[in-house]
């Protein structure tokens, strides 16, 4: 069963990382003291949440089929252009 998804909740994540990168590296650039903070903090959230989303795509699933080595998925074909 799949469910419906708004493009809010497909490109919210990722745009809210790419604002947090876009501020933590210009407030490197042009910030000292606090800005130095701002950037290290706006950069850490995008990099710990990828590290986060990496280590969560490499653990098996509890309930769902082990892949078979040496198997791939295949796509379906593209009907023809034209």
């Amino acid at each position: 069963m799949s469910r419906v998804l708004s493009p809010s909740q497909i490109w919210g994540g990722p745009v809210v990382l790419g604002v947090l990168s876009l501020v933590g590296l210009v407030a490197a650039l042009v910030a000292d003291g606090w800005g130095d903070a701002l950037s290290w903090l706006a950069l850490t959230v995008p990099a710990v949440v990828s590290l986060w989303g990496f280590r969560r795509r490499r653990e098996p699933e509890a309930d769902g089929p082990t892949p078979t080595p040496g198997r791939r998925a295949v796509r379906p074909a593209l009907p023809p252009h034209g």
